[in-house]
């Protein structure tokens, strides 16, 4: 704290109450020199033994540390500096020794102005407590590295020896701004209610929202007309309508977007509502509601339950005006945290994380505290953001909702960033599951945002951010209407799930009951196009078969003909021949297709698993297997023509009833009566070993590629165009690009991709 350096021993030609003032650069390169001088005593260099950073400690000497003060636009005095340390222990070693203390600094002068009783020419300034916050240093990227060791050059001008060995060691993580930074400051009407939803809930909703049937807005364009929104959102009752900033109140109106490609059509799904038993329920009643959901996997019932649960609950929201509670605001007396009391503390929420909890603060004023509900909840919108997507600062606009924004946040830790008018700043950590609600000043005199970055810091703990998705609800009102004022627009709910966008019957996918949607288009037929060599050498290779279906081939009377219906590779064919019987395969994907001629080998080779070898007398069969490209809405076969058929792993494709019912009459069309058919699919309902587990009914299912197993890499060729980010590209990252929907993973270097699953109830199938 730079406003508390205090003259000792001397009179300030300055006349500033003891106030030591920097007024120019000599007196500024003065201060740096005594700062340093002070703190170097505890930057000297650890055993090399014990030093656990790869950087050694041979490369930091005994150089002393750097002293930087802010700009010179920064008026004197300043409020802080930065001192930048040889190595990360240095940085550790004075946060533990100088954290709340306070410090001598002797400043050498020969100014014959200034009494001093030095013999040396100096005098003595004394700071305030200290409070010191550590950051390491940003991580050099490869590109980087690799353009300054050709251009024999490093970042301090020298390119030889130790400098250019010391380009190719990776720095730790740069650190944002600490939240305990701004423990002292509370923002009246903000609160922040932890776990107001359980971990079970938090993935019923997950899956829901972020599942198959989660009905995705039109790309819109942003306020500031310079591109569309990027992170991916979802409305309910009306549209928040991010070009205008204003919600469209007229849910049947349909206008198209100049110079965009958005169809701006206001007519959204509506709120999601209770089944008709839930009408009147007590709170009792609605828990037993969610439990249900839950076990069910109804995630769009657990959402109408969770919202409900919010319009209930009553919040305690202080009303004090907006104020610090730290040493320099209306007398108070606090004392900054120590970094071990930072270390111990856990994770706090804003009004819950009020110093006052740790700290005691006497405040000028009792806090005044009022309780509100939101009953009214009319709007509901769904933010996906991706790891490191943030959204600028902004205050909701005060004509389109009424007061009390409230976000449930899912999926990860966020920290939010408000600023008052006058320049104040409060970091709020929003753990998963945390309910922070924004009222009176909160809403309206404060802005928020959220900072694009990869991690965040509460508590003097780095963070990594993930895939976050926030449920924003609020009450959408009308346009002010002379003496009448403004009132919240009618509540457009529905408990048709999923819900849809628009009006339904005009979509393309509804044309026919049993035409293939885009979801499985997307993420079934595309999906194991792309993965098929994988998938045969991870599956069908190691000839992992379902019990089920190996016992019922075993069971089936010699020489039968049987229809193997989304084969795939063929897994199956092996133990059909082997059985005695004969088999026809069919599946949506030709790759997949091709991985299945040849795939098996013979006895005497004993060359793989047992069930993917056949006989000397069926080798015929696995150089030329009959198999035919086809859908299972239509299968290429005669009525009756089948003794037998086996679906495996099939059904659970298929995204719509309609589509199911399609395939079972298509099994039992091609088999004879009296024949038999066994169809498997993954259910909801796990064993406790299970691998997996899952919360909803509809769900994408990740497929981790390796990139030596996929060749569509037209895209990625840049039609001989070279630029440095095609060059600083990983290949998993460039396939990525190449295949629409998939994801990289820069962490395990693959390529990802959702697949699409049903996971029938038990007695559903």
């Amino acid at each position: 704290d730079m406003n508390n350096i205090n003259v000792s021993d001397v009179n300030n030609n300055n006349d500033n109450d003891g106030e030591y003032l920097i007024s120019n650069t000599m007196e500024k390169y003065m201060f740096q020199d005594a700062l340093r001088d002070a703190i170097q005593p505890y930057c000297t260099d650890f055993n090399e033994n014990t030093y656990s950073d790869s950087v050694s400690t041979k490369a930091s000497g005994n150089l002393p540390p750097e002293i930087f003060l802010p700009s010179k636009k920064q008026l004197s005095p300043y409020k802080h500096c930065h001192i930048g340390t040889r190595s990360p222990l240095h940085a550790q070693a004075l946060i533990r020794e100088l954290q709340g203390k306070e410090i001598k600094l002797k400043i050498k002068t020969t100014n014959s102005s200034v009494d001093d009783d030095n013999d040396d020419g100096s005098y003595i300034i004394t700071t305030g407590k200290l409070f010191l916050d550590f950051a390491a240093i940003t991580q050099r990227s490869a590109a980087k590295s690799n353009r300054l060791r050709k251009s024999g050059r490093n970042g301090t001008g020298t390119g030889t020896g130790a400098d250019l060995d010391a380009m190719d060691i990776p720095g730790q993580p740069s650190r944002p701004e600490c939240t305990s930074t701004t423990d002292a400051v509370v923002v009246p009407g903000l609160i922040c209610v932890q776990e107001f939803i359980t971990q079970e809930e938090e993935q019923i909703l997950l899956g829901a929202l972020q599942g198959p049937n989660a009905p995705w807005a039109p790309s819109q364009q942003n306020f500031s007309k310079t591109g569309s929104v990027r992170r991916r959102v979802q409305h309910y009752g009306y549209v928040f309508d991010y070009e205008t900033a204003d919600v469209l109140r007229d849910r049947d109106r349909e206008e198209s977007k100049e110079g965009t490609s958005m169809n701006s059509a206001s007519n959204c799904p509506p709120m999601p509502c209770l089944p008709s038993q839930y009408d009147g329920c007590t709170n009792a009643e609605l828990k037993s509601c969610i439990e249900l959901a839950v076990k069910n996997g109804d995630g769009w019932t657990a959402l109408a339950a969770v919202i409900e649960k919010v319009r209930r609950h009553t919040f305690r929201i202080e009303t004090n005006d907006a104020h610090l509670v730290n040493g320099t605001s209306a007398g108070n007396d606090v004392e900054l945290p120590s970094i071990e009391e930072l270390d111990k503390s856990s994770s706090t929420s804003s009004q819950s994380l009020s110093p006052s909890a740790k700290h005691p603060i006497s405040h000028k004023d009792p806090i005044e505290y009022s309780t509100m509900q939101f009953k009214q909840v009319n709007q509901l919108t769904v933010n996906e953001y991706k790891q490191g997507q943030g959204i600028g600062t902004h205050v909701d606009t005060e004509s389109a909702f009424g007061d009390g924004l409230i976000s449930l946040s899912m999926g990860s830790d966020c920290v939010m960033e408000f600023r008052s008018k006058d320049g104040i700043k409060k970091l709020v950590h929003l753990p998963p599951r945390s309910l922070l609600i924004m009222s009176g000043p909160a809403r309206y005199s404060w802005s928020h945002q959220i900072v694009t970055r990869m991690t965040d810091c509460v508590d003097n703990k780095v963070i990594p951010r993930k895939c976050r998705v926030s449920l924003t609800l609020r009450t959408a009102i009308t346009l002010p209407d002379g003496d009448k004022g403004v009132e919240p627009l009618d509540l457009v709910e529905s408990c048709t799930f999923p819900p849809t966008w628009g009006d339904s019957e005009t979509c393309e996918e509804m044309e026919s009951d049993i035409a293939t949607p885009e979801t499985e288009r997307s993420h079934v037929h595309a999906v194991y196009d792309a993965i098929a060599t994988q998938w045969h050498h991870t599956r069908g290779k190691r000839g992992v078969l379902w019990p089920g279906a190996s016992q019922f081939l075993k069971e089936l009377p010699m020489g039968s003909i049987v229809a193997d219906v989304g084969c795939g590779d063929g897994k199956y064919f092996p133990a059909i021949w082997e059985a005695g019987s004969y088999v026809i395969g069919t599946d949506i994907s030709e790759p997949l297709l091709q991985t299945s001629i040849g795939a098996c080998s013979d006895f005497e080779s004993k060359v793989g698993p047992e069930n993917r070898l056949v006989s000397r007398l069926r080798a015929g069969l696995n150089s030329r297997p009959a198999v035919a490209v086809a859908d299972c809405m239509h299968i290429p076969m005669k009525e009756n023509s089948c003794d037998a058929a086996i679906c495996i792993a099939v059904m659970h494709h298929l995204s719509t009833t309609p589509r199911r019912l399609q395939c079972l009459r298509e099994l039992s069309r091609i088999v004879k009566v009296g024949g038999r058919i066994n169809v498997q699919a993954w259910a909801l309902e796990q064993d406790e070993g299970s691998k997996r587990k899952f919360a909803v009914t509809d769900a994408f299912v990740p497929f981790n590629a390796q990139p030596r197993y996929l060749d569509k890499v037209e895209s990625t060729k840049r039609k001989g165009i070279e630029n440095e980010k095609a060059k600083c590209q990983g290949v998993a990252e460039m396939y990525s690009e190449a295949y629409d929907g998939a994801e990289y993973d820069e962490r395990k270097g693959l390529v990802v991709f959702q697949r699409y699953c049903h996971m029938y109830r038990e007695g559903e199938l």
